[in-house]
């Protein structure tokens, strides 16, 4: 269980699913993240990133997508990528639903599902965050897995497989590794349609990557051994927002919200947050 547990509220999906959502209101908020998970985990472990944002007046709301955490469904299944677009769709709504400007978040597989939402306009923000969107994976999947995959997310979508993640990827900070590992709302599976639909998505991605025409943070974690970080520097390169801002932390892993340096990341975050709102920016390297 989270020590931060947020308040627990439950939400429609476009098919009528009912999701979970977890909800941290700072006082005096002025903006609102809407975050959109990655693979096998859920909304309870951004409780960190709530807690940091909270003293800079931006309120956190996190789904739990169909097929994880608290919400119903086979653990890593959605019958169409759509659904999971949908999904980040609700809480994005919701959390627009309180007037405040709401900023999308999606980290790895979410950011992935962010993205094919942005190029699809289900989500039309003004700014968005990423956070090592899963554009390319470095973690070698078999020839066989894959292969299976794609024969498989056409005869037999809801075929779930372990995905092989090794959770020391993750972080630096074994207690974290170790919470993950020991966390019963957490999985390692993924089904063959959805796998097939993460992958259908990552194309049309890299094939278009206007999807990032708006304003947006980038957050990289360089010492990445689940993610790629190339996928995101190739989709910053290639993207034609004017003001998209590139953050390489060279040191950190696969989650940089639970990673050692994470107040650096949270402290950026909420840096980007209060000053880009009404303002130019330009696109950096740093």
């Amino acid at each position: 269980m989270s020590i931060y547990p947020g308040e627990l509220q439950r939400i429609r999906s476009t098919d009528g699913t009912q999701l979970l959502l977890r909800v941290w209101e700072a006082p005096g908020a002025s903006t609102a993240l809407a975050v959109v998970h990655g693979l096998g985990e859920h909304s309870g472990r951004y409780a960190p990133l709530a807690a940091a944002l909270a003293a800079h007046q931006v309120s956190v709301y996190a789904v739990d997508l169909r097929g994880h955490g608290e919400s119903p469904g086979r653990r890593g299944h959605a019958s169409a990528w759509r659904r999971w677009q949908e999904d980040a769709l609700a809480c994005y709504q919701a959390a627009a639903a309180t007037g405040l400007e709401t900023v999308p978040l999606g980290h790895s597989l979410g950011g992935v599902i962010l993205l094919s939402a942005l190029q699809d306009g289900l989500i039309a923000p003004k700014r968005a965050v990423l956070s090592n969107p899963a554009l390319r994976i470095r973690q070698r999947v078999p020839g066989w897995k894959r292969s299976l995959g794609r024969i498989a997310g056409r005869l037999a979508p809801e075929l779930t497989l372990p995905t092989g993640l090794d959770p020391a990827g993750i972080s630096r900070i074994s207690e974290e590794v170790e919470r993950y590992r020991t966390d019963p709302l957490v999985h390692d599976q993924i089904s063959s349609g959805g796998y097939q639909g993460w992958m259908d998505a990552v194309a049309r991605i890299e094939a278009d990557p206007s999807a990032l025409a708006v304003k947006y943070l980038l957050i990289v974690g360089g010492s990445d051994a689940i993610v790629d970080p190339k996928g995101s520097i190739d989709l910053h390169i290639r993207s034609r927002a004017a003001a998209g801002t590139y953050r390489l932390y060279p040191d950190s892993y696969h989650e940089p919200f639970n990673d050692l340096d994470r107040e650096r990341v949270f402290d950026d975050l909420a840096e980007w947050i209060a000053t880009t709102c009404d303002c130019d920016g330009d696109r950096r390297f740093l």
